[in-house]
């Protein structure tokens, strides 16, 4: 559940690209609060509040490539840590698309040419369960603005999905304009598990509230 979200501004329209500079680092946090409801009543059935530390380094630039190396982790769930860090290396091209999907890593894929304020396009979403792939997400470029002395910038996000559940999400990510790092970000998520019901109708079985806040 993290944002790896790396930009570039230029001159040209502001202009927002996907950029890494060799040994580039990224370090943040995905915190989530997941609720599980069953059937389609909000009755609480249970609460899942966990944190995931994300480290991000360039490795090796080549080309239109970026090979990134990723430790996720350990998970921190209710305030102890969990398990093990992970790290793994990833290919990352010239938008922003992973060649894989790394646990709790949330990103944007960017059009050719990079975004300017006001466009909006539709790229594939990625996250961790109970978010299921093949997600669609519309991303908008709402504004740029200097926050803390810092030029950062504003993403809308509005995600879809209709596989094995159906899936609605929304919220914002601040990036910033000139290192790429996230600086904030907040995304609510419905999920509801569909099962096969009277003729040809589907049925709510369970649903899920899951929130992401990703912070520095």
């Amino acid at each position: 559940m993290v944002l790896p979200i790396l930009l570039l501004t230029s001159n040209a329209g502001q202009v927002l690209q996907p950029k890494m500079h060799l040994n580039e680092e990224h370090l943040y946090k995905v915190n989530s609060v997941e609720k599980d409801f069953a059937g389609p009543s909000d009755k609480l059935s249970r609460s899942i509040v966990q944190g995931m530390p994300i480290q991000i380094t360039a490795v090796k630039i080549q080309g239109g490539s970026t090979s990134v190396r990723v430790v996720t982790g350990p998970l921190v769930v209710r305030g102890r840590s969990v398990g093990r860090s992970k790290t793994n290396t990833f290919d990352v091209d010239s938008v922003n698309s992973w060649n894989g999907t790394p646990y709790a890593l949330v990103g944007v894929v960017f059009p050719p040419g990079g975004a300017k304020q006001g466009q909006a396009w539709v790229a594939p979403f990625r996250g961790s369960p109970p978010l299921t792939a093949g997600l669609t997400a519309t991303y908008k470029l709402m504004k740029t603005q200097t926050q803390g002395g810092q030029k950062v910038a504003f993403l809308s996000v509005s995600v879809r999905g209709d596989n094995s559940c159906r899936t609605r999400g929304s919220g914002q990510l601040i990036v910033g304009e000139g290192d790429g790092i996230v600086r904030s970000g907040k995304l609510h998520f419905d999920i509801a598990f569909m099962r096969p019901g009277k003729g040809k109708t589907m049925v709510v079985n369970s649903h899920d509230g899951l929130d992401y806040t990703i912070t520095q």
